[in-house]
């Protein structure tokens, strides 16, 4: 039964001893139920509270009732006078002193010592119980035990008592002994502590409780994995199932964003003063821990000691390091430390290719036809082609000697792997021909009736279109197929191959130094020239553009878009500031188009690529031999002439218009010219260049995103800065979550999800190294990760404090 209807409960009954008209005057010394007075007053009894003045509650009583012929309950919240003012009402109808420590006793509650102290020597705790009595208790039993935790739950602010809420409070927060022992409860928090734990001893001062129990959290997470180093922390629960609740509290709070500053401050402290580094030794069962840095760290020398400084055993070990690292990058520690989980993500991409690479070998030896190299690239050797690349992005973040221990032996085998197998497919090709697909390109297109997006990105090598599917598979229903290039697999060439009518009219001619290409009579080797045939081709609902404008162009009116990427230099030398970054970088920026152009409402969508590329990762040196006598030449073709080690195929053997003769090295080999070499390649014949990805796909129906803005300081003080971001509004009633990052300069945060279950957050982050001299002034945005759009933009001036 609710507290209010006990105490109507009471008050009924002292009116019922009455007869038809009643008066009751009730003292509650400390207004312990004031709370709950007004909704008290029985059936047809109306209910008057004193307010300072016994003189105005008797006239305000006679005014309304002069021979007192009501039901009448006068409330003082306060104890008795003596002698009392209410004398003559107290002996006309009933005294009744009740305040919520009595109410309780008259429910079977004893009024024990320790209950007087806690609700009739601190009346506040009285008034803020009776105020939150549903909340806080609800339909518990009512007992001592219940009321005492009742009170606790208040005291940490909590909405009902969970002790795996009030520990980590405890535990985070300062000054918590001063506060509960004001309410009477700092004893009553000792003994929690103690019964959770099993202790017998408890310390008595809030310091020496915390650290106790803040090492016996943690280090029962520890021994949950490492059941025989419980005894040597005499402290820990000796009760097992005591010990995994314990546990299970260091896991809640690690994932509790809200306290993990204060975990990683007390892993760190714990580690510390119990000498963990020196206690542990990475062993099976340790796989998966999360519980203290110390962990990853004795991980990775036992890995860098299994591995010969060269990298000599690393094949042998790949196995088992793969295992342990891809387990590992994904745990709290690397999810708080960009650095560390980017050394596990290095160490697994390097184990995972080298390996790989010994697999893809000896599979590239029973490929006895053109479509088996196909079908074993597009299947699965393309991983390969990612890997490396990744492990590239990576390299910079990794110490040198994990460089030379693990990522130049998997480049080493992924260099390996390309020159054999390219050489087996070159000579397939010389055997059956090649016979490019690229220019029926369009017929796949056909004329769409629905909204489409048609995105021709430059150097999508088929790795990288498959990582774009990823990226946008909730947007995006893929279909993936390929297509072989026309070769030289140059920008000049592949572009013009996928246009419109390019099947059975494209022709390739060399004028002076150019690479130049037609469709028909009409000159397509330039991107104004196509952009100029497109825009003749497809008609007024049709627009052509480029990549860097979609986020500014008006598509209301839009059928057909065709988007262009960026494109790269005349004889296959990438743009500047090309890395493998770089290009992992243009996945996300197509990602986000694709993602903003589905918005946008388009519903079909063509992705296809001009050419792939060679990556030549750091060491991987490709055998350089002379180079031809030609009309044109570049590292990786020539037009005319001829050289040893070198396939020969004509234009008209591609089925394209012209008589050009070409020449390609095989594998890995370029042709000896001057200047260097660089990491892409791009132009000759082997899987990597000639094997270009489609991937065509159907809109999901997706509901819109949630709005969100950002609350940033009038002025940046410090470094590291907070910025609050929350849903300001949500268009439907099941709006999309929203991934945003907050980008401060060239700073930027962490991708975090807002979302209608988590409407705010608070992003903490460096935005400034250490050192650096603070500009004046800064830009704040925030950005959706999904499509690179920019949510809300600020200028905040910097005044550090230090």
């Amino acid at each position: 039964m609710a507290l209010v209807q006990w105490l109507q409960s009471e008050l009924q009954k002292a009116l019922d001893r009455q007869g038809e008209s009643g008066l009751v005057v009730w003292y509650d010394p400390g207004g312990t139920l004031a709370a709950l007075a007004e909704r008290a007053a029985p059936p047809r009894a109306r209910l008057l509270p004193f307010a300072g003045s016994y003189l105005a509650l008797r006239f305000a009583l006679e005014q309304e009732d002069p021979r007192l012929t009501g039901r009448w309950i006068l409330y003082i919240p306060d104890v008795p006078p003596s002698p009392s003012w209410l004398r003559d009402y107290e002996l006309l109808g009933e005294r009744l002193e009740l305040d919520l420590a009595e109410l309780l006793r008259r429910r079977g509650l004893p009024l024990t010592p320790r209950f007087t102290a806690l609700l009739r020597e601190r009346p506040q705790n009285a008034r803020d119980l009776a105020a939150h009595w549903e909340q806080v208790l609800g339909r518990r039993n009512l007992t001592e035990s219940t009321v005492v935790e009742a009170l606790l739950a208040l005291a940490f602010g909590l909405p009902a008592w969970q002790w795996e809420e009030a520990l980590p409070r405890f535990l985070t927060g300062t000054a918590w002994q001063p506060r509960l022992a004001e309410r009477g409860l700092w004893e009553a928090w000792r003994q929690e502590v103690a019964e959770a734990f099993g202790w017998e001893d408890v310390p008595p001062e809030e310091p020496a409780l915390r650290s106790r129990a803040r090492a016996a959290v943690l280090l029962a997470d520890l021994t949950t994995h490492l059941p025989a180093l419980a005894p040597r922390f005499p402290f820990l629960p000796a009760d097992p199932q005591r010990r995994r609740e314990a546990a299970h509290l260091a896991r809640m709070w690690r994932q509790r964003t809200d306290l993990l500053d204060a975990y990683i401050a007390a892993a760190r402290a714990v580690e510390e003063e119990y000498g963990l580094p020196s206690r542990l030794a990475p062993e099976e069962p340790l796989r998966d821990a999360e519980t203290v840095p110390c962990i990853d760290h004795l991980w990775l020398e036992e890995i860098r000691s299994a591995v010969a400084p060269d990298g000599s055993r690393f094949p042998e070990k790949a196995g088992q390091i793969a295992e342990i690292a891809d387990r590992r990058k994904g745990l709290f520690w690397a999810r708080q430390d960009s650095s560390l989980r980017q050394t596990w993500e290095a160490l697994a991409l390097a184990a995972h290719l080298l390996q790989g690479c010994l697999r893809a070998g000896e599979e590239s030896r029973k490929c006895a036809q053109l479509e088996d190299f196909i079908a074993r690239y597009t299947e699965s050797w393309w991983r390969l082609d990612l890997q490396a690349l990744q492990l590239a992005a990576l390299a910079e973040k990794l110490a040198p000697d994990d460089r030379r221990r693990f990522a130049q032996p998997a480049w080493r085998a992924y260099g390996d792997w390309l020159d054999q197998a390219n050489r087996r497919f070159a000579e397939t090709v010389a055997r059956e021909g090649w016979r490019p697909t690229q220019p029926a390109f369009w017929s796949r297109v056909g004329h769409p009736r629905s909204r489409t997006a048609i995105l021709l990105v430059d150097a999508l090598r088929y790795d990288l279109a498959q990582l774009l599917a990823e990226r946008t598979g909730g947007a995006v229903r893929w279909e993936k197929e390929f297509l072989t290039a026309c070769l030289p697999t140059l920008t000049e060439v592949g572009m013009s191959a996928l246009l419109p009518g390019a099947a059975n009219s494209l022709a390739l001619a060399v004028e002076g130094e150019q690479m130049r290409t037609y469709l028909g009579e009409t000159p397509v080797s330039g991107r104004a020239e196509r952009v100029a045939y497109l825009e003749a081709y497809l008609g007024r609902a049709s627009r052509v553009i480029s990549l860097e404008d979609a986020f500014q162009t008006d598509w209301r009116d839009v059928q057909l878009a065709f988007v262009f990427s960026q494109e790269v230099d005349r004889l296959g030398t990438f743009t500047a500031e090309l890395h493998p970054a770089g290009l992992l970088n243009m996945v996300d920026r197509l990602a986000g188009v694709v993602q903003f152009l589905v918005e946008q409402g388009f519903e079909q969508f063509f992705v296809v690529a001009d050419h792939g590329f060679l990556f030549l990762p750091p060491g991987v040196e490709p055998t350089a031999i002379k180079a031809p006598a030609a009309h044109l030449r570049g590292r990786r073709f020539a037009v005319g002439g001829s050289a040893e080690g070198t396939l020969s195929l004509t234009a008209s053997q591609q089925g394209l218009r012209g008589d050009l003769s070409l020449i390609f090295p095989q594998g890995l080999a370029v042709f000896a010219l001057q200047g260097p070499i660089g990491a892409f390649l791009h132009g000759g014949l082997s899987l990597q260049e000639a094997v270009v990805p489609l991937i065509r796909g159907q809109a999901a129906v997706l509901a819109a995103k949630v709005e969100v803005s950002m609350e940033v300081p009038t002025t940046l003080t410090s470094r590291i800065a907070l910025i609050r971001v929350r849903v300001i509004k949500a268009r439907e009633l099941f709006a999309r979550d929203r991934r945003i990052v907050v980008e401060i300069g060239e700073a930027r945060s962490e991708p975090i999800l807002l979302g209608l279950q988590q409407p705010e957050q608070t992003i903490r982050f460096s935005w400034l190294d250490e050192f650096t001299e603070p500009p004046p002034r800064v830009t704040v945005r925030l950005l959706d990760v999904d499509t690179g759009q920019v949510l809300e933009e600020k200028q905040v001036p910097v005044q550090l404090l230090i």
